[in-house]
Order: structure tokens, then sequence, then C-alpha cells
């Protein structure tokens, strides 16, 4: 076990880079060096992670951090509870017995877990192995929290489902699942990507430690991997765990740009839908509304169309579909503009060299 305070020693992230005039996502290093990292030429920092959805956070530690303090487990009532520290598996199996013996059981224990007002609740456990059937991170146990260009700091809301305490690995890199099963390990998963053109960091709270009550910390990465492994770091302090996000930006279109002989109404329909795709979930009213005056301008010939409505998808923020009412004229130029008042789920707009139009053309 590593001596001193509990250490992040890599952040790995999808980045979005560009090789010429190949774009393409990549895991890289926000933070840290590895001997076995699969990118080449990776400089250990992240100036455009992907704001999308399947963004994931891997934070590598050098030893275990107290997994109470970061996961909760399933009790029958549908809720989350935290496990006092101490609790032993015991414990827990004696809070999982069935209801009828559950108040008397689970109260002998010497650190009963599940409990509510009127007393024990229960651990769900259907399968009757002992143990809880589902755990939880626990909100804010990590944050991360972004500050746009120009604005305030924003707490990124995480996926607590998918984000989770990985207490097994280490430097190793294992045959089965390679450099994204390292580990000790805190996978985060925002809940509707990151905010765009933003300076990001990682934060732990304070109740997060090791077995000594430590806080984790983020030291220097300087030098190589061997000069920065054993480097020393003040407890509490992650100041160095930073990284850049990508702009809000266009990602497609149906029809697509340039397209010709486009139907005038979309099937089944007396109206025309188009579909705008996005990089990342863009801002919307609590019924999915879009307001289409600060995204859109559609031109049907020289005249702007004043009628539209719009709205992302229920299941996926980052698509939006434009109604046209009554659907498009017969051989017609159209074009669409994406606006810099377009604005992703964070209220973080659309920067000016993202503004694009596309066009197309209806059948005769």
């Amino acid at each position: 076990m590593p001596e001193g305070p509990p250490k992040v020693l890599q952040v790995m992230m999808t980045e979005r880079i560009t090789d010429g005039t190949t774009v393409r996502n990549v895991s890289s290093l926000a933070y840290g060096k590895h001997p076995d990292f699969p990118t080449a030429g990776d400089d250990g920092r992240v100036t455009n992670a992907t704001v999308g959805s399947t963004q994931k956070l891997r934070v590598i530690m050098d030893e275990l951090l107290i997994g109470n303090y970061l996961e909760q487990i399933s009790c029958r009532d549908g809720s989350y509870q935290s496990v006092p520290e101490g609790t032993t598996p015991d414990d827990v199996a004696r809070c999982s017995v069935a209801q009828d013996v559950l108040a008397q059981t689970c109260l002998a224990a010497e650190h009963p877990v599940c409990l509510g007002p009127d007393g024990p609740i229960g651990v769900l456990d259907d399968n009757e192995d002992g143990a809880a059937d589902d755990t939880r991170f626990i909100d804010g146990a990590v944050k991360l929290m972004c500050s746009p260009d120009g604005g305030g700091s924003i707490n990124v809301p995480l996926n607590l489902d998918n984000t989770y305490w990985q207490p097994s690995g280490n430097q190793q890199v294992p045959a089965t699942g390679g450099f994204a099963a390292v580990g000790p390990a805190i996978v985060i998963a925002p809940q509707n990507g990151l905010p765009t053109s933003s300076q990001c960091q990682i934060v732990f709270d304070p109740s997060v430690v090791d077995k000594d009550h430590i806080r984790p910390c983020a030291s220097s990465d300087d030098g190589t991997y061997e000069e920065y492994l054993p480097r020393d770091c003040d407890p509490g302090n992650t100041d160095i765990l930073v990284f850049g996000t990508e702009e809000l930006r266009f990602a497609g279109s149906n029809p697509p740009d340039m397209a010709p002989n486009v139907a005038l109404t979309s099937a089944g329909s007396s109206d025309f839908r188009i579909l705008v795709q996005f990089n990342t979930a863009v801002e919307h009213a609590a019924d999915l509304s879009v307001d289409v005056a600060s995204f859109f301008t559609l031109l049907e010939g020289t005249t702007e169309r004043t009628d539209l409505t719009a709205a992302v998808a229920a299941n996926n923020f980052a698509n939006v579909t434009i109604t046209v009412p009554g659907g498009f004229t017969a051989g017609t130029d159209y074009s669409l503009t994406i606006e810099e008042g377009a604005a992703d789920l964070f209220g973080v707009p659309l920067p000016a060299s993202g503004v694009t139009t596309i066009t197309w053309t209806t059948v005769p």
C-alpha cells in the first residue's frame, strides 16, 4: 500500500482530435502518464473532450478508497442508503432476511443498514445471497465542475447508475479490458454530457478518503512516469485535474446538405420534418420544445419561413426535429442556417465559427 495520501495516477477520457483532414475520437490521458498507454504521442492533456452522452471519465487511483463514502446499497422500498464504516457482510446479511424476522435480526447487527423512521426497511436481496442486489454512486462524492468561456461554474449532473467505484486492479494492464480495466478507479458518467467550450475540473467531496481517512489528491505529473509516480501531493488538492471540452457543433441533418429532389412532405404526413443533429444535448423547454427563432433560420427561396416548430427527441436531446407545416414547395431551393443562438443543455452557445448553412432542392 503506498504511503502518504491517496493519489490520482491517471485520468482517461475520450477526446476529439484532428489529424490532417481526419477527425476522430480517441481515448486520451487528461492527466498522468503510463508506459503502456496505447495512443502514440499522447501528451497527457485533453483540450477537446467529447461532450456527448457516451463520454466517460476513468479516474485511476494508486490505492483503495473507502467504498462506503462512494456508493450506497439498494433497500426494499426503492431507496439507496449509505453503509456505515465498519459494517461487515454479516451485518448486511442480517438486514437481508425475510420480512417477518427482519426487525429482530437486523437490529441485532452491530451496524444495521437500510433503516427507516419506523425501523428496518430491509436490504433489497431478491436473489437471497445475503448481499444487496444493487449499488448506486453517492451524489456529490465526486464532482465535475465546469466553467464555460466567460461564464460561471457548472456542477455537471452525473448518471449515478452508470458512475461507479471499481476497487480492483493495479497499474498492470490486463489482457482482458486493456487500459479501460486498469484500477482501482472511479468511472464518471455525465447524465447528459458535458458543457461545451468549457474548462472542467474533477473535485472530490471531503468525505471521500482512504483507510487512514486522508483525502485524495493529484501531484504535478511533469517528467517521466517513473518520476511523477512517487511524487507527493496535498490532501484534497486536485487543481491539476483539469481538461477542456469541444465546442457545440452541427453534426448532421436530414435532408443532408446539397440534397436534390427532396420530397415535399414526410412519409405519412402533410408536413415535412427536418432532422438536425448536434454533438450533444441542446437547450429545450420542459415540453421538449426548442426556441426556433434562436436556433434556426429556414429560407424558402429568399423568403423566411416563420411558422416552424421544433423539439428535441425524448430519448436523445442532441436530435432536433423541425416541423414545416404543409411541407415544402415544389422545385424550390431551401437553406437552413444553424444560428449562434443555438445552445447546449447548459446554455453555452454555438460559437460564431460553428454557424452552418445547409441547402437542398425539392422535387419539381
